[in-house]
């Protein structure tokens, strides 16, 4: 396929290299003389300098042989202009732009005539907002993924010295757990991820990934040694879209938000937007105002400013001062498993997961989520069987799976059924695999198809 990505900024590099890895012809535009220096020289790739919006780039770019346009400049403005731009040239490819502040969605706004000119808007931050909600509910989580819809969750969870799981074997984990839908396919132990034997132990502050169902979310917990408790205040410091976002709906939940801004006039618009949460002057590396605002009592400490160096100390300064937990925003993907061997909870990456969402809906036929940030070493792939897999009629037992790969759940007729020896894999089942990043192409000589791995 042919691709013309408008924007050299961290999505769009993240976009490149993997389309470029996978022999697409891919075409980036972009303003910046540096760009032509940058990493992305090296890349099989061609770098056009110039205007996104302007007819003349996009010609000289390739438009009229394009299937993809995807605009992730840093600007709003330019990303919607150069999706309407390149709709006058050519209609004919798909249209994907990141808008972050402007608001598309109104009253006099057509809802068909917005799909003319976008066939996804993609909210880096709101994106990032979102899943920071989903784990405040889930306090204790180092990672959470939602597949097949909803039906099935990923908890990353740590084990406790209370951990009913400690010293226990993955058999007899599984054994123990072999009428429910609860699978253990990943371990974190320190930086390393691997997916652990059937004989493999099970260690204190392990971070196991289960693959189960939303109603047995408790009972993950409490294999982990935790309780699933509700979290009731937040501590956010930050101006950024996403700080801003999160408080505004923890606000509206009624938790107890305490959101502390450097800026004084954000402080005064903020309070006036913010129902119960109380704004605070000052910021999230003083260690003075932590205290005075006792941060040892708040469920959660989200550093989400648009420095990301400080998002970090200012994280691992609230952890330290007895936050239960520490959420740090950073951009560059190459900080992402540093940031969490130093002791951050969690990481977010809002640009990551913008990345990851674009190259979601270009490969809708097979998805691959990244597990965890902090690791980055495998993923989840979505597969429906069809007859023309060789593990099409198979059962489980008789599958020899490779290494790095593991049946994560399955899914039939929208019910997820015990993954056993003894169940055989029928025609349009939805399986969800784990798999490393060193064993995609193992998967991929085991259903006869290629993986475009984000």
């Amino acid at each position: 396929m042919n691709f013309l990505i408008i924007g050299a900024g961290d999505v769009g590099k993240s976009l490149c290299r993997k389309l470029a890895a996978h022999r697409h012809n891919v075409v980036v535009v972009d303003r910046d003389p540096d760009t032509s220096d940058s990493e992305l020289s090296s890349l099989d790739l061609k770098i056009v300098l110039g205007n996104g919006c302007s007819p003349e780039t996009l010609t000289t770019a390739g438009i009229e042989s394009a299937d993809f346009v995807i605009a992730v400049t840093d600007s709003d403005e330019v990303n919607i202009a150069a999706c309407f731009v390149s709709r006058l040239l050519n209609p004919a490819p798909k249209r994907i732009a990141r808008v972050r502040d402007l608001e598309l969605t109104h009253r006099l706004v057509a809802p068909e005539l917005l799909n003319e000119y976008f066939d996804l808007i993609i909210n880096p931050e709101e994106a990032g907002a979102e899943y920071l909600l989903k784990l405040f509910k889930m306090p204790g989580a180092r990672e959470f993924i939602d597949l097949a819809g909803g039906l099935v969750s990923v908890l990353g969870l740590s084990l406790t010295a209370s951990s009913p799981a400690l010293h226990s074997t993955v058999a007899e984990l599984h054994e123990k757990y072999a009428e429910v839908p609860l699978r253990v396919v990943a371990v974190l132990r320190g930086n390393k991820i691997f997916c652990p034997k059937t004989s493999e132990k099970l260690r204190e502050s392990d971070v196991l990934y289960v693959v189960t169902v939303p109603e047995l979310t408790k009972k993950v917990f409490k294999l982990a040694g935790r309780e699933l408790r509700d979290s009731q205040t937040a501590m956010i410091w930050g101006g950024s879209f996403l700080a801003r976002s999160l408080a505004l709906r923890l606000d509206e939940e009624g938790i107890r938000v305490k959101l502390i801004l450097s800026d004084e006039k954000e402080q005064y618009a903020m309070a006036d937007v913010l129902k119960h949460a109380l704004v605070l002057g000052g910021e999230g590396t003083d260690q003075n105002l932590l205290i005075e605002e006792n941060v040892e009592d708040t469920d959660a400490f989200i550093a989400a400013t648009d420095d990301e160096e400080n998002n970090v100390l200012g994280a691992l300064l609230a952890k330290k001062l007895g936050a239960k937990s520490a959420v740090a925003l950073v951009s560059k993907s190459t900080y992402l498993p540093l940031v969490s061997a130093v002791g951050v909870d969690v990481v977010v990456s809002s640009r990551l997961a913008a990345a990851s969402a674009i190259f979601r809906h270009i490969h809708s036929r097979s998805m691959l989520t990244e597990i965890a940030v902090q690791s980055d070493g495998g993923g989840f792939v979505e597969m429906e069987i069809n007859q023309d897999m060789p593990i099409h009629g198979k059962h489980l037992g008789g599958l020899e799976l490779p290494y790095g790969v593991h049946v994560g759940a399955i899914l039939r007729e929208g019910t997820s059924v015990p993954v056993g020896p003894e169940e055989a894999l029928m025609l349009g089942d939805r399986v969800v695999f784990f798999v490393l990043k060193s064993s995609i192409k193992k998967l991929e000589r085991l259903l006869a198809l290629s993986i475009e791995s984000f």
